[in-house]
């Protein structure tokens, strides 16, 4: 009985460290990277009142890649909210809105800033393909769970010919060898995914110095140090990504001719065809791999070698940028059923406007609030959109960490090209529109 018991609580133990090392695996890059196959619909916060909502907010961050299409240059952001005209049947409430903010930096330094985001988008959209070469239905998976099997099949036939007394020692042999390769891939797949992971992050990194850049926040100099420092740390690591690729085989060619004439001695053609086809399967994935590999240190050479110059080429020229205000026009139609979504129309393009977290009460006209929008288009891309903005220039921490993480138990991704990135706000009339919405 004491023993059952034992086991049981040993059984749990067991449970729990598979779970906890189950919750642990999905925070990885590629864990994020192979579940992004649509845009998440995250509840909104429908018992808003859009009323209370109206009026002059200030914005406190957002993901990287609408600031980098939108806001390059732009601090103070802004947005204000009024009443456009009533609803009309099929739809909620119509709002005018007004977005503004102050550009402080020059064209040179805006192209810069957009150059890095294009490469850093570029770098991660490679990176996710990557995680699919190394994800359980690739490949090289397959080699591994190929050889495996083969190994077993080698390992049962050495132990019946060990019981009849005719033991080939070379099949053992041969079968440590191909458990050995497999465990090598199965290595150099987690290896790949840690070091994929560290790309991400470093990306990330890549994208907060970029927002740097763009609001003229501290010393440009600095920044352009940074940047490169980055990129060598990102191009180290997948130096050693590489190495650890192309040294993948099964064996070398003469041990593996070995090993095959060997079996073909046995008549074990079944075996033979198997190897071959793991060994094509592993020479396959390794080339694509380093193929991705390789055009992410083609994109991170050429940020490094072409985009610093852009933003020391202003002041060569004299050509900063004086600080102007940017606003544009729009209108948010509010979705009847959904009180929380509504559609924003500027420009003549489109995209959706969620309220997914109020915070405050509506008799204050809230405090601060959670935006999102997704949209996907034909070729299954996904954009995101973050947003959190407030109703006072500054917001505290504690309260932009409970936002964030609605937005992540949601399953909304701010990694690798797209973390959420503050905005500067400067105080005073900066970024103020020029007429009211």
């Amino acid at each position: 009985m004491e023993t059952a018991g034992v086991c049981s609580i040993l059984s749990a133990l067991i449970l729990l460290m598979a779970l906890a090392l189950d919750a642990t695996a999905t925070t990885n890059f590629c864990s994020r990277a192979l579940a992004r196959k649509a845009c998440p619909t995250p509840p909104t916060f429908d018992s808003i009142d859009i009323e209370s909502y109206l009026g002059k907010w200030y914005g406190i961050g957002t993901t990287a890649i609408f600031r980098f299409r939108n806001e390059i240059g732009a601090v103070c952001a802004q947005a204000n909210y009024s009443i456009a005209g009533g609803s009309t049947a099929g739809q909620g409430l119509n709002i005018s809105l007004i977005n503004s903010d102050l550009r402080v930096i020059g064209p040179s330094s805006s192209l810069g800033v957009s150059l890095i985001s294009g490469v850093a988008s570029q770098v991660c959209s490679s990176a996710r393909k990557t995680c699919s070469l190394v994800a359980v239905d690739s490949q090289l998976q397959n080699a591994a769970d190929q050889l495996t099997k083969v190994a077993g099949t080698i390992q049962s036939r050495h132990f019946f010919a060990k019981v009849a007394g005719t033991i080939q020692s070379r099949h053992f042999k041969e079968a440590s060898v191909l458990n050995t390769t497999a465990h090598q891939i199965l290595t150099t797949l987690s290896d790949i995914q840690s070091g994929l992971d560290f790309l991400a992050r470093t990306i990330t990194e890549i994208q907060t110095v970029n927002s740097h850049l763009s609001q003229a926040n501290g010393s440009t100099a600095s920044s352009v140090v940074r940047l490169r420092e980055l990129v060598r740390k990102a191009t180290a690591e997948l130096s050693s990504l590489e190495v650890v690729v192309i040294n993948l085989t099964i064996a070398p060619p003469q041990d593996l001719q070995l090993m095959v004439n060997s079996l073909l001695n046995d008549g074990d053609t079944t075996s033979v065809s198997q190897i071959f086809q793991a060994s094509f399967w592993i020479d396959e994935g390794k080339v694509a791999v380093l193929s991705n590999l390789e055009f992410i240190r083609l994109s991170l050479d050429g940020l490094v070698n072409n985009v610093p110059f852009l933003f020391s080429l202003d002041q060569i020229t004299n050509n900063p940028a004086p600080s102007h205000l940017s606003y544009v026009r729009g209108n948010a139609i509010q979705n009847i059923s959904s009180a929380a979504k509504l559609e924003v129309i500027i420009d003549g393009f489109s995209g959706p406007y969620w309220i997914l977290d109020l915070v405050g009460q509506a008799k204050d006209g809230y405090a601060a609030s959670l935006v999102y929008g997704c949209t996907e288009n034909e070729r299954d891309n996904i954009t995101e959109n973050l947003f959190i903005i407030s109703r006072t220039s500054k917001l505290s921490q504690d309260i932009i960490n409970q936002l964030m993480q609605v937005a992540e138990n949601n399953g909304i991704n701010t990694d690798c090209d797209d973390p959420f990135l503050y905005t500067v706000q400067l105080g005073g009339d900066c970024g103020n529109p020029p007429v009211t919405a």
